[in-house]
């Protein structure tokens, strides 16, 4: 069997972009001053954020079962669970950030069908415009939080008008929004609500992860987490690296130094984010693959 050398070529992009956004990073910083900073960082804080990933696995997974049950399709905790664990894992270690998610789906396909496939990509909304909320908020707060600088230009406006396509997606006639049916489904009820503030919950569980590493290399990170962290945590958002390596030291590079921060600060603190995220995505690797568990319908 022939392989399409546009797949292939697909599949290496992302990993050819954290390469290319790794070397460049490292090429703007001190190696010496990156060293001195990650030997002298606090094994235990690393350690408590890398505990925080089964957290917000167990926190996601909830979130994907009640856009489940929305929609008419009663997914266990235990099998939601189990293939968000897997799924965490997979995204952080394969190109392009999604393969996890497109596993998880396609492994609930043979019990929740369209309604898995429509509830993964809703409650997946749901939480990119709670993030959207925390960027908003830390942008308006910005010069507030550090005075004398400047949120980046269009920032703002631009998370404002993603954040309301977003919102009005559930409210189109179906002509504009196909598949509005479902995602009306999804967040009927309260089923929506508790989607958001787990997503909440969610993301500042990130946060505090940024934090720990921050207090385990003793970098001035507390102002950031409410400002700069939610909005260099969008950028990876951007499927087109692996796990968010390159991007995220990338753009932190460019916007910490903005805030008084040195270049090898702003990459020691997202190297040792990256790693503790990668450490608490391990329980994933023990996920016995297998169907998920019989489930019944509303």
């Amino acid at each position: 069997m022939t392989t399409d050398p546009r797949r292939l070529w697909a599949r290496w992009i992302p990993v050819a972009v954290s390469l290319a956004l790794l070397a460049w990073a490292l090429s703007r910083i001190e190696l010496s001053g990156l060293a001195a900073l990650l030997l002298g960082a606090d094994p235990l804080l690393l350690m408590a954020a890398s505990l925080l990933g089964p957290f917000q696995v167990l926190v996601a997974a909830e979130r994907w079962r009640l856009a489940t049950l929305g929609a008419g399709y009663a997914m266990s905790r235990r099998d939601a669970v189990r293939e968000y664990a897997l799924s965490h894992l997979l995204n952080q270690v394969l190109p392009g950030g999604v393969v996890g998610d497109v596993s998880r789906v396609w492994r609930a396909r043979h019990q929740g069908g369209e309604i898995a496939v429509g509830a993964a990509l809703v409650e997946r909304g749901v939480d990119l415009a709670v993030h959207l909320v925390f960027v908003i908020a830390g942008l308006v707060a910005w010069t507030a939080v550090h005075p004398g600088h400047t949120s980046p230009p269009g920032a703002l406006p631009a998370a404002v008008v993603l954040l309301l396509l977003l919102t009005a997606l559930p409210v189109l006639p179906p002509r504009l929004a196909p598949g509005g049916d479902i995602v009306r489904r999804c967040l009927r009820g309260g089923y929506g609500a508790g989607q958001a503030g787990l997503s909440a919950v969610l993301t500042g569980s990130i946060l505090f992860g940024f934090l720990l590493c921050g207090e385990a290399l003793d970098l001035p990170v507390r102002p950031l987490v409410l400002t700069a962290i939610p909005l260099l945590l969008l950028a990876i958002r951007v499927p087109v690296s692996v796990g968010g390596w390159g991007l995220r030291e990338a753009t932190a590079i460019v916007l910490l130094p903005t805030l008084g921060w040195t270049e090898e600060q702003a990459l020691a603190l997202t190297a040792t984010f990256g790693l503790t995220v990668m450490l608490g995505a391990l329980p994933g690797a023990v996920v016995i693959v297998s169907p998920p568990e019989d489930a019944c319908t509303e």
